[in-house]
C-alpha cells in the first residue's frame, strides 16, 4: 500500500479484446405446401449469440512479506535478464514461466508489479436459441422455445495459480464459474 508506483497496471476488469455478433434466422413458412408440413417444419426461428473475447488480467504474488508493510501480498522480483511475463497460452500444466520470477529482496515490494500483462484465458461461447409460433385462428397462439447456453460446450478455463511459493505456480486447475458447461431450456407460452 505505501508504493504506489508497484500498485499501477491495468484494471482487474479490463478486457482489451472482445466480439460479440448476433443472429435471427426465420425458416419459409412453406405456403405452398400441405399442412402437416407446414407445422413442422415451416416457421421456426433460429437465434444465436457468439462471443469471443480475451480473458481479465490477474496479479502475481510471491507468497511472503518482503516489504514490512504487513500486507501479506507482495509480488516477486524478476529473474535476472527478464523484464515481462511469459505465458503458454493453452497450456494448462505451466500457463506460466517460472523461471521468469525469483524472491523479492528483503525491504522490496517486488519489481513484477500489479497486474504485468497477463491475461485469464480467453472465452470463446456460443448461445442458441430454436422457436416456433402456432396460430390457432386470430387471436390465439402458442410459442415453443428451445435455448442452450454454451451450445457447443467449450470450456473456459480459470486463471492459474498466481502463488509464486506454491509447488503449483502457474497450473490452472478449474474453469471459469462465469461461463459454466452447456445448460439447455425448453419453455412454451400460451398468448391469449
Amino acid at each position: 500500500p505505501g508504493c504506489v508506483k508497484c500498485n499501477r497496471g491495468n484494471s482487474y476488469i479490463d478486457v482489451p479484446q472482445t466480439f460479440v455478433a448476433n443472429f435471427i434466422y426465420e425458416t419459409p413458412t412453406l405456403s405452398g405446401w400441405n399442412q402437416a408440413t407446414k407445422l413442422a417444419l415451416g416457421g421456426w426461428q433460429i437465434s444465436g449469440i457468439y462471443r469471443a473475447q480475451s480473458g481479465f488480467p490477474f496479479s502475481i504474488y510471491c507468497g511472503c512479506t518482503t516489504s514490512w508493510q504487513d500486507a501479506g501480498s507482495d509480488h516477486p522480483d524478476f529473474a535476472s535478464g527478464v523484464t515481462h511475463v511469459h505465458m503458454n497460452p493453452g497450456n494448462l500444466q505451466n500457463y506460466l514461466v517460472k523461471s521468469d520470477f525469483v524472491d523479492p529482496q528483503q525491504g522490496s515490494t517486488g519489481t513484477v508489479g500489479r497486474n504485468p500483462g497477463v491475461y485469464f484465458p480467453g472465452v470463446n461461447t456460443a448461445d442458441l436459441g430454436l422457436s416456433k409460433n402456432f396460430r390457432f385462428g386470430e387471436r390465439y397462439r402458442f410459442q415453443f422455445r428451445w435455448e442452450m447456453y454454451n451450445a457447443f460446450n467449450r470450456v473456459t478455463f480459470n486463471r492459474p495459480n498466481n502463488n509464486f511459493a506454491s509447488g503449483s505456480f502457474g497450473l490452472i486447475t478449474s474453469t471459469n464459474g462465469n461461463f459454466p458447461a452447456r445448460v439447455m431450456q425448453a419453455s412454451a407460452k400460451f398468448y391469449f
